[in-house]
């Protein structure tokens, strides 16, 4: 039987699409976002991607949240009302490259901090698996083409947000070598 699954970064691109998947499946979705990147029309619940995943599918998304995972209380309210999630995915992060370099903090406050937050509440409600939405910025420029597993990242890192990323997959690396009960795929998405 299908669980209960947190999606932050619900209203985006990536997160509405994985959120309609879960949905078909017939996986509990709670959705939290901040709707930076996205709208919500004529005071609606649901920001205009997720309503429409709820039409598309004909299924309803358990909840949305709108809140800031920067703000540590915001993801401890969620995780105290639902308790046990089998699974998150983490897909809340600013990603435009031009803009980190023009405001590199908001980069590092919104994607570095909010992955903290996010894993540090995961530990203390006992909730150990996470999907994590990386970049295939962490490549750098590339030392061959076509990129692959192998290639080493963290090299010629070409913006913030690219280190940013870089350091939130560090992060979670140095959190599964301290305790084994952590599961963490970081998938590395290129546009």
């Amino acid at each position: 039987m299908p669980g209960l699954v947190l999606v932050t970064g619900a209203a985006g691109y990536i997160g509405c699409h994985c959120v309609a998947n879960l949905l078909a499946q017939d996986y509990r979705v709670v959705a939290v976002d901040n709707c930076s990147n996205s709208t919500i029309i004529n005071g609606q619940k649901l920001p205009e991607s997720l309503r429409r995943v709820e039409v598309l599918t004909q299924k309803s998304i358990h909840d949305f949240i709108f809140g800031d995972l920067r703000k540590e209380q915001v993801i401890d309210n969620v995780f105290e009302k639902y308790r046990r999630f089998d699974v998150v995915i983490h897909l809340a992060a600013l990603k435009s490259i031009p803009e980190s370099i023009a405001n590199p903090l908001d980069y590092y406050h919104n994607n570095v901090k909010s992955t903290v937050n996010l894993v540090d509440t995961m530990k203390k409600y006992e909730v150990y698996h996470l999907v994590h939405a990386s970049s295939g910025a962490v490549y750098g420029k590339p030392k061959y083409l076509p990129i692959d597993e192998c290639h080493p990242i963290g090299h010629s890192l070409t913006s913030p947000y690219a280190r940013s990323v870089y350091m939130c997959e560090n992060i979670l690396q140095d959190l599964c070598a301290s305790d084994p009960k952590w599961t963490v795929v970081s998938l590395r998405l290129f546009n």
